[in-house]
């Protein structure tokens, strides 16, 4: 199938050149079906780096301060301890 154009497909974290540093510069990265392009690096959070607490109590009980992140285990997402 050589049309000349990209096939739509879903994007893999292979796909992305993470960073963890703020305003990464550019880098060459070999994209599936595209070649070597020259791509600006997103800066990840990986979950596995907060702790995991079921609410704000349980959180400050395990050393969280109020306005730090943790894992919420009561709704499955990324949570600002606010008490």
């Amino acid at each position: 199938m050589a049309t000349g154009k990209l096939k739509p497909r879903t994007i893999v974290k292979e796909d992305l050149h993470l960073a963890t540093v703020p305003n990464p510069t550019q880098v060459t990265k070999t994209i599936m079906g595209a070649g070597d392009l020259l791509v600006t690096p997103i800066d990840a959070v990986l979950y596995s780096a907060f702790g995991s607490y079921a609410n704000d109590g349980a959180a400050a009980a395990g050393g969280v301060l109020v306005g730090q992140l943790y894992w919420n285990t009561t709704n499955n997402k990324l949570h600002t301890r606010m008490s």
